[in-house]
């Protein structure tokens, strides 16, 4: 987005801005970040033995359970058994994830794509991606798991973009959503 139409808009020419359920604008390259949701699957044994009457599977296997993830977009995206209880976050809380977050910008659907199976060989990992690349009317954005440094506070949401002419930008947001530029 140009200047010009930065102060037309009575946008900030530089900076940030993280609104929960609407995502996290990068100013410098006019793109909006699509929002990160929590989900919490709480799965009861009234859940499992439902479930196991309608398909048919072994009780033995299964115990009540809740499980936490994330996903980029809202939470009618996400689907399965017990009970689901999702919101847009602006950090991830302190004890919630041994992981950090990485939320991608990216001009392309290719891109895209190639990013997370890059990612998966160069941090020699089984497996980063949090659900499909999702397309905005900014680009398209994927979301990764990657390790948690030990300088950081504890997990974190980083979102990073790369402007046509290579100039990369990168923010931190710590657990208490403190923004760190990187």
């Amino acid at each position: 987005m140009s200047e010009e139409w930065r102060k037309l808009l009575n946008l900030p020419s530089s900076g940030n801005d993280l609104v929960p359920g609407d995502g996290f604008r990068c100013y410098r390259f006019g793109l909006r970040f699509p929002s990160v949701w929590r989900h919490v699957n709480i799965i009861t044994q009234a859940d499992l033995n439902q479930h196991a009457a309608t398909v048919g599977i072994d009780l033995r296997l299964f115990k009540p359970s809740a499980c936490v993830f994330y996903t980029l977009g809202n939470e009618e995206q996400v689907g399965g058994i017990g009970s689901l209880h999702s919101e847009a976050v602006e950090a991830i809380p302190m004890n919630d994830a041994e992981w950090s977050l990485l939320v991608r910008y990216h001009a392309t659907p290719e891109s895209a794509e190639g990013y997370g199976l890059a990612v998966v060989d160069d941090l020699n990992l089984d497996e980063t991606r949090c659900g499909p690349a999702v397309q905005t009317i900014d680009g398209w954005f994927t979301l990764l798991k990657i390790p948690t440094k030990e300088s950081w506070s504890g997990p974190c949401l980083v979102y990073v973009a790369e402007g046509p002419d290579g100039e990369r930008w990168r923010v931190r947001i710590a657990p208490d959503g403190e923004e760190h530029s990187e």
